[in-house]
């Protein structure tokens, strides 16, 4: 007995384990939109890919930095000499050199003046710069696909509700309906229509639950999650200021706000750092370098081989190195030709950015305020097709009204509902599309 109690007792403790296990498991698997926007942000392959990019840039700096550093070099030649070259001197003829020759040693050299240099490192750092502005546009683009899931799934999650609601209150009339038959005080005709909107319904549930489960594949697609992975969405419409204020809607337009002005100037950087570093190129380069060595020589192969001896002989050297650019046929010339057109082309860049950002401002900011005005229209409507429903309703029952009249009403009721939710669809995606327009998304 006391066995089988002791059973019990673990039996049960595994049992608190699992649940708590489950239900911590439950609770990892319910994201807010910040919560999946942070997931996506970590790992949304092409914000990955925009993060690799922007350390390759780095990497690159290290590079180019390099070049400054001092760069040694050792070196060993050795080689064999079937022919020995020979010179006559004073009528005699004199061998120059030997049947095996070996040459060792080691270089060095230091930069010690390159205009180009100088420019070139700033120009990866700018370039660099460039590499992270490209990586805030990625996770933008990928933060709005992200709250459009989002928003997709809540609004699926909010029509089922809604529908369940609806095929409740289908239920509860079909019930009375079916008791009045029963009575004797409602036709076999009346309980088969609602038994028609309930089977629609039925449909409909069905429907929107696959709805939903693609708006959640595509919410974990655009996160970079694994579509098998099982999430809940952590939130509801309610949960959301959706409507923007009229501050909102008549907000200026900063032109540091949007990355993609940020990005033209960082291009404009890179090419004015181009021409200064062809011009740099008119200007001599100044190395000092130095190299010590030995060179042995022997008519035996292990003359050489045993690296010492009298048949080796030590060398060295140091000294400056000035090279100095005379003329390259206008090559240099026609490089700072070309930069400059790349700056005049981005210069038209900038204006037509400019001008497109103000039009797809204003457009984005009428069609919320057009978005807004249908969804307290079609609010409204929903609210007045319940009433009617109501009415409807009371009516039928208190025997004054036909089953048509309620059919026809919580149609009209159900195609009031759908309407809004479209509207509310359409609202959300608004705000979003104006607030990058606005170039405030990230910072909402």
């Amino acid at each position: 007995m006391v066995k089988m109690y002791n059973k019990l007792l673990i039996f049960s403790f595994l049992s608190l384990l699992l649940s708590n296990s489950l239900w911590a498991q439950q609770e990892e698997d319910v994201y807010t939109l910040e919560q999946c926007i942070d997931y996506a942000i970590e790992h949304n392959e092409s914000v990955q890919n925009g993060e690799i990019d922007e350390l390759i840039s780095r990497k690159k700096v290290g590079e180019i930095l390099a070049d400054g550093l001092p760069q040694v070099n050792a070196n060993l030649d050795m080689n064999y000499n079937p022919v020995i070259p020979s010179m006559v001197f004073g009528g005699q003829e004199v061998q120059m050199g030997a049947t095996y020759q070996s040459t060792g040693s080691i270089s060095a050299s230091q930069l010690i003046f390159n205009g180009s240099y100088f420019v070139g490192v700033k120009a990866a750092r700018t370039y660099n710069e460039l590499s992270r502005k490209e990586l805030i546009r990625t996770k933008t683009d990928v933060l709005e696909m992200v709250t459009k899931a989002y928003y997709a799934v809540l609004v699926g999650m909010e029509r089922k509700e809604l529908i369940e609601s609806n095929y409740a209150r289908l239920d509860t009339l079909f019930q009375e309906t079916s008791v009045l038959f029963e009575q004797g005080f409602a036709e076999k005709i009346d309980v088969s229509r609602v038994k028609v909107q309930m089977n629609n319904l039925e449909t409909d549930v069905k429907n929107i639950d696959l709805e939903i489960a693609v708006a959640y594949n595509l919410l974990k697609f655009q996160m970079g999650m694994p579509v098998h992975n099982e999430i809940e969405v952590g939130e509801s419409i309610k949960d959301l200021s959706f409507q923007m204020i009229e501050d909102d809607l008549d907000k200026t337009f900063e032109a540091s706000n949007r990355i993609e002005f940020s990005i033209l100037e960082t291009n404009l950087d890179l090419v004015n750092l181009d021409i200064k570093n062809v011009n740099a190129k008119y200007f001599p380069v100044l190395d000092l370098y130095g190299a010590i060595g030995t060179n042995g020589f022997g008519v035996e192969l292990s003359d050489i081989t045993g690296f010492g001896g009298s048949y080796y002989r030590n060398n060295a050297r140091v000294g400056l190195k000035l090279s100095l650019p005379i003329f390259d046929g206008f090559r240099k010339s026609k490089m700072i030709q070309q930069s400059k057109l790349k700056v005049d082309q981005i210069e038209n860049t900038k204006r037509q950015l400019a001008n497109n950002i103000q039009f797809e401002i204003k457009q984005a900011r009428v069609a919320l305020i057009s978005a807004r005005d249908a969804l307290i229209i079609q609010d409204d409507n929903m609210e007045l097709a319940k009433e009617v429903y109501d009415i409807s309703l009371i009516k039928y029952q208190e025997g004054v009204g036909s089953s048509i009249e309620v059919m026809n009403a919580d149609n009209e009721y159900k195609t009031a509902q759908v309407n809004y939710f479209v509207a509310l669809h359409d609202a959300l995606n608004a705000k979003v599309n104006l607030q990058k327009a606005l170039g405030v998304l990230d910072k909402q």
